[in-house]
């Protein structure tokens, strides 16, 4: 349970007993998506909670909010690094990397995490009550995997950090059983819909972290924190895109 407990206290500011140690913080990608799952429970309950209450763009707006908090905005502070030293105009991959340090936040960042938010917005904001919970679950779970994903099948770019500390440890049988985790509550949660929104989060997860290998040496906590991010956007406009077409 230390895996877990690590991943959790990664991942989210929820209180977790334990402190992370170098074995746990190793182990702990393959617990990705069992504390994304963990994250879209709590939303659902949420949702459950509000949604004879309130309008769906209200209640999409405290769902985002909601998430903002549970993850304390380590993804979205990801997004916003990630998307100053990609697009900046910088003569290498290495000073790039030096942008993305940076604690202030430019313009490339603002955009990118505007957009990222608005998308997600929209997208939960325009499903049927119905879709709300299995929406979120597969949110939660599939976009935590695309980060293990990434770790596993992507070079890291710094010499030290804490996305250092989860590729040193046996990430092909801690992201497989992570992998089969997620696979099958994706599958519990929205049957074969869930299986298809998976592999569309792997394509466009691994496309994105191709992408970023183009502008930068290697990827980073922030890298991981833009993808999750993606992702969640993804799973939402895909299961919009569902239920539009149904």
């Amino acid at each position: 349970m230390r895996s877990f407990f690590a991943a959790a206290g990664f991942l989210t500011q929820l209180p977790v007993p334990g402190s992370s140690t170098p074995g746990s913080l190793a182990a702990a990608p393959g617990y990705f998506p069992a504390v994304g799952f963990l994250i879209g429970i709590l939303l659902a309950a949420l949702t459950a909670a509000l949604q004879p209450w309130l309008p769906p763009a209200v209640l999409a707006a405290i769902v985002i909010l909601t998430l903002l908090a549970v993850t304390g905005g380590l993804h979205i502070d990801g997004l916003a690094d990630t998307c100053d030293g990609f697009f900046a105009t910088a003569p290498s991959p290495l000073r790039r990397l030096e942008i993305m340090r940076d604690s202030r936040v430019g313009g490339f960042g603002v955009a990118g995490v505007t957009s990222v938010l608005l998308l997600q917005y929209a997208a939960l904001s325009s499903l049927p009550a119905r879709a709300w919970p299995p929406a979120l679950l597969l949110m939660g779970v599939q976009s935590r995997w695309a980060v293990a994903l990434v770790l596993l099948t992507f070079p890291y770019g710094r010499g030290q950090g804490m996305g250092l500390a989860f590729k040193q440890g046996h990430l092909v049988p801690s992201v497989l059983g992570g992998t089969l985790f997620a696979l099958g509550a994706s599958l519990l949660v929205a049957g074969p819909f869930g299986g298809l929104a998976m592999l569309a989060t792997a394509v466009v997860s691994l496309l994105a972290a191709r992408l970023l290998l183009m502008r930068l040496p290697g990827l980073t906590g922030d890298s991981y924190g833009a993808i999750n991010e993606v992702s969640q956007a993804l799973v939402l406009v895909v299961a919009a895109a569902a239920a539009h077409v149904a």
